[in-house]
């Protein structure tokens, strides 16, 4: 087995004291190596599973590329996100080096990920950076993180959007129907199945669309109004009470 791929295993692993002994008595190691799943590297491995040490130990190395794309075009950033790892999230988000705005091959950017998969708490620290993340940045069929929300139920993260300081555009009408984030989800089947669950084990759950709907009207007819009353009510910004 090649030390690439005891590298690669470690990261997935999560066992730091591997990890470091190959950084440091192993110079020869390509740590930037692409292994053979999803066109993974070490630190996308590393990310995608959670393991918070073998993160910060990657980062401290020179030579790890933190702005590669594995074979879907997504960074690590973009994966932590897609994973709701909320504290590898935040040790990326304090370094400069990674680009945090960096998209996938279709167009993915790390927001639209986390409303595609209702990572609510993600999404909450990606919108405190707002002159970085595109809030409004939508994939190649025109879906924006507002319609993706929309789309899959999200109601806690649509309220995060249109609660933000940036203002939101729901007048986006996606490629795949031709309907904007409101018409789509005021339009959405009883009950829809999970982004997460395969064919062999859909889970069926109630959906929030004219729950949505409502709200995204109300914030096209008066979205100041809107904003100021999610700031105005207690609680979490994940779970703000509109």
């Amino acid at each position: 087995m090649s030390l690439e791929m005891v590298l690669w295993q470690a990261a997935q692993a999560g066992t730091e004291t591997l990890v470091g002994d190959l950084l440091q008595n192993s110079p020869e190691v390509d740590v930037n190596w692409v292994g053979p799943e999803m066109g993974d590297s070490a630190f996308h491995r590393a990310c995608r599973f959670g393991h918070l040490g073998v993160v910060k130990l990657l980062l401290g190395w020179q030579e790890t590329n933190l702005n590669l794309g594995n074979a879907g075009g997504g960074t690590a950033f973009n994966v932590a996100c897609q994973e709701g790892h909320t504290r590898v999230v935040s040790l990326l988000l304090g370094d400069p080096r990674v680009d945090i705005a960096k998209m996938a091959t279709r167009g993915c950017t790390p927001l639209y990920v986390a409303c595609d998969l209702g990572e609510t708490e993600v999404a909450a620290m990606l919108l405190d950076y707002p002159d970085i993340i595109h809030l409004n940045q939508g994939q190649l069929d025109n879906s924006t993180p507002l319609w993706i929300a929309s789309q899959n139920g999200h109601l806690p993260i649509v309220r995060l959007l249109l609660a933000s300081h940036v203002d939101v555009d729901t007048a986006v009408k996606s490629k795949f129907n031709s309907k904007t984030a409101a018409q789509h989800a005021r339009n959405q089947p009883r009950v829809v199945k999970s982004p997460r669950e395969s064919d062999e084990s859909v889970i069926l759950r109630q959906t929030n669309g004219p729950l949505i709907a409502d709200l995204i009207d109300a914030y096209e007819a008066n979205s100041v109004a809107v904003r100021e009353q999610a700031r105005r009510t207690p609680g979490t910004r994940g779970l703000l009470a509109l």
